[in-house]
């Protein structure tokens, strides 16, 4: 090949590589940092750090947690949530998971938290498949469900909004969900409400009690692993104490199609079409009447960045091995961000084909 032929090369492999760096690097025009957004998505997770700094901070979630990384702590004392769970609760459907507000109080205590957190509400993360859906991995193993109880410190706040702002002043508990034939049985007074809240944002009662606590593994109390983290959704404020479960619970194809089945609406568009907001009208024109399904809701896995992940028991590799990770897949670096292309990737595709 000529020298004036790998010169035109060259002209076109740059302009290639400028036209998707540019691409990956563009943000909207109106948002700047620290500028808070209800807008985002899973899509583009990339941009959340524009509208929330806390985003791309240092202790982010959720994180793979590898046998390397788990230290034993004798020190780590037993963790239990005390009230009554099994009480008749609400969903709301928000936009980005089902979230359920329990009727009556319950608090995590224990676990060498720094008094009585109670529980704000419960939540869940899923996938398109029984390969995704878990935020937090085991040795880069994902698993279909993850299930988030929600908790704020109940001494010097007065409510969650204002727990959000303090320091290590929220704790949450997961759970993994491993995929079996069965239903869980627990998990069907939510199941069985979840097509009402598809297509609207309004609270719906569960069909019974939901005994979030039978949705737990048996010693989710003296069997957890811990670390310092985030929460997992914008405004991703670094005050998050970790507790994760050693152990999972069970769901079913059919209930996790539920779940995938929900959709994606528009709780400010739906609000100010009741007259219960004030809103541009052009805002609730574009209310679609068909939007599209919430069949994944998890965040990409985050750098540790040398964080310490305590366990309260001793795990070798064959005791990490038996968490019944059955149904997930190893991933690598588990993020599949299978939508988009890297851009390296591509300039090496142009390459090969263009000097082949």
């Amino acid at each position: 090949m000529t020298s004036s032929s790998n010169s035109f090369l060259l002209i076109i492999i740059f302009f290639i590589s400028t036209i998707i760096i540019s691409s990956s690097l563009a943000s909207p025009a109106d948002d700047t940092k620290g500028k808070h957004s209800t807008h985002w998505n899973y899509e583009d997770q990339e941009a959340w750090s524009t509208g929330y700094q806390s985003c791309s901070g240092n202790r982010q979630s959720p994180i793979d947690i590898s046998l390397r990384d788990v230290q034993f702590d004798e020190q780590l004392p037993n963790i239990e949530f005390v009230g009554d769970f099994s009480s008749d609760a609400t969903i709301v459907n928000n936009g980005h998971t089902v979230n359920i507000i329990l009727k009556n109080p319950v608090r995590l205590v224990g676990g060498g938290l720094d008094g009585d957190f109670r529980v704000a509400g419960v939540h869940f993360h899923w996938g398109v498949d029984r390969f995704s859906g878990s935020e937090h991995t085991f040795n880069n193993t994902r698993l279909p469900l993850e299930m988030h109880i929600v908790t704020y410190k109940e001494s010097g706040y007065l409510d969650f909004s204002e727990a959000a702002q303090g320091i290590n002043s929220l704790a949450v508990y997961g759970v993994l969900f491993r995929q079996v034939s069965e239903n869980n049985i627990y998990l069907n007074p939510l199941v069985n409400v979840l097509k009402q809240a598809s297509y609207s944002s309004k609270p719906i009662l569960t069909k019974g009690p939901l005994n979030v606590e039978k949705l737990l593994p048996l010693d989710y109390d003296s069997h957890y692993l811990r670390y310092f983290g985030s929460l997992t959704t914008p405004p991703c404020t670094e005050n998050v104490i970790w507790t994760i479960a050693i152990g999972t619970s069970t769901i079913s194809e059919k209930q996790l199609n539920e779940f995938r089945n929900l959709r994606i609406v528009d709780v400010a568009a739906e609000a100010a079409a009741a007259g219960e907001t004030t809103a541009a009208p052009k805002m609730i024109s574009q209310m679609k009447l068909d939007p599209p399904k919430l069949d994944h809701n998890w965040r990409w896995i985050q750098d540790k960045k040398n964080r310490k992940v305590r366990s309260t028991v001793t795990l070798d590799s064959q005791k990490f091995q038996n968490l019944n990770l059955v149904n997930g897949r190893n991933d690598g670096n588990n993020n599949n961000r299978a939508r988009g292309f890297s851009g390296s990737l591509v300039i090496f595709a142009v390459c090969q084909l263009l000097f082949w």
